[in-house]
């Protein structure tokens, strides 16, 4: 294992992200596929590059090398962030057709076969009751001074996510054409394991949840069909 990669260096972090970079933009695939193996910290391939304010997927794409596009995009480039001289994301950057339809492909991913519609139903002589409970729990997650409560719901999500969707996923995903890939997964799971150890949920919840992973579809399909838990048992979901 090559310590240039194992370090927590800062020096060492900044001096990776340079390499990195360099090999993005003089399109060395081979060496960027090499290089990506031995980076504990994956956070590093959406680092800003100092010198030039744009990110390893920035310059992929404006550079128009596909090929290094897709790879970073599997291991989790973010394709939100801007670059600091032109305020654009990397998908703004390429004039190229292909890379284009890279983002659009991983953005179909996550939408084909999935439930676009989820439609909720109650039953009792105390709705009103329950619409004025949901409304004020909802007002309550809604401000960061209730911080503890958010950190104790993420706890939560994290830990059943970690311990057991994550793992159903591993178990099925040869069986199925359209699951998250065991790469999506495995970074996932990096993510929630650094929210765990720093105990920093809300940051490495929101990091999980932008990634160029179809995770943020299924938690949004869950917590469409499972937030009714909390006011009525008699709750009925149609698709």
């Amino acid at each position: 294992m090559l310590s240039l990669f194992s370090s927590n260096n800062n020096d060492n972090d900044s001096t990776t992200i340079d390499l990195l970079y360099h090999l993005c933009k003089e399109n060395q695939i081979d060496k960027v596929r090499n290089t990506l193996q031995f980076i504990n910290n994956r956070n590093i391939i959406n680092k800003i590059h100092t010198s030039t304010g744009s990110t390893c997927l920035h310059v992929a794409c404006y550079y128009g090398h596909r090929e290094i596009v897709y790879i970073l995009l599997k291991y989790g480039a973010l394709h939100s962030i801007r670059n600091l001289q032109h305020n654009l994301t990397p998908y703004e950057e390429t004039n190229t057709d292909d890379i284009k339809q890279l983002f659009l492909n991983e953005k179909k991913l996550c939408s084909d076969n999935d439930y676009d519609y989820i439609e909720w139903s109650m039953v009792g002589d105390d709705l009103l009751d329950k619409r004025r409970e949901f409304r004020e729990a909802i007002d309550l997650y809604k401000t960061y001074d209730n911080h503890h409560l958010i950190s104790k719901l993420l706890v939560e999500v994290i830990h059943y996510y970690l311990n057991e969707y994550l793992i159903n996923q591993y178990n099925n995903i040869e069986n199925c054409e359209h699951q998250t890939s065991r790469k999506q997964i495995e970074i996932i799971e990096e993510c929630f394991k650094e929210a765990i150890e720093k105990q920093d949920y809300l940051t490495y919840f929101i990091k999980a949840y932008t990634l160029t992973t179809c995770f943020f579809k299924e938690l949004n399909k869950h917590l469409a069909l499972y937030v009714l838990e909390y006011f009525d048992r008699k709750k009925s979901f149609t698709f």
